[in-house]
Formats: C-alpha cells, sequence, structure tokens
C-alpha cells in the first residue's frame, strides 16, 4: 500500500463532502478515513518524512518519495 494513494483517497472524501454536504456519508466513512489517515501518518520517521510504502510483506520500504511527501502534506492540510 502507497501512502500518497492512501491520503489521496482522503482528499477524495473531503471533497465529496464539502461539494455535497452530505454529512451523512461522513459520518458513515469517519472511521476509514481516520485508519487511512493513521496508516500514513504511522509512517512518518524521525526525519519528518513519510516513507513511500508497505511491501507485500507489510513491512515498511526504506524509501520515502519527494513528490509523494508533497502530496501528502497537501493532503494534510484539508483535515
Amino acid at each position: 500500500m502507497e501512502t500518497n494513494f492512501a491520503a489521496y483517497i482522503c482528499v477524495g472524501i473531503w471533497h465529496f463532502y464539502l461539494v455535497t454536504k452530505d454529512k451523512g456519508f461522513l459520518e458513515n466513512i469517519t472511521q476509514f478515513w481516520e485508519k487511512t489517515m493513521e496508516f500514513v501518518t504511522s509512517m512518518q520517521t524521525d526525519s519528518g518524512d513519510i516513507l513511500w510504502a508497505l511491501n507485500e510483506k507489510g513491512s515498511k520500504l526504506d524509501d520515502s518519495l519527494i513528490t509523494g511527501c508533497s502530496s501528502i502534506y497537501k493532503s494534510l492540510e484539508c483535515f
């Protein structure tokens, strides 16, 4: 699972809410996006970067993408 893709999903959820004002949708999906953002933020290193992904065994890859971190940073601004 890639961290920047997970963050994009949360931005899409927030955008949908802003457009529709559908509080019921937001309430129903809150647990999903909270867990998704917990995953993303759990991948942050002591240096502040966010690791790119988990491998097929669920272990953190020891690599960060500048563009991925930038996208995640902007995604976090939504919340």
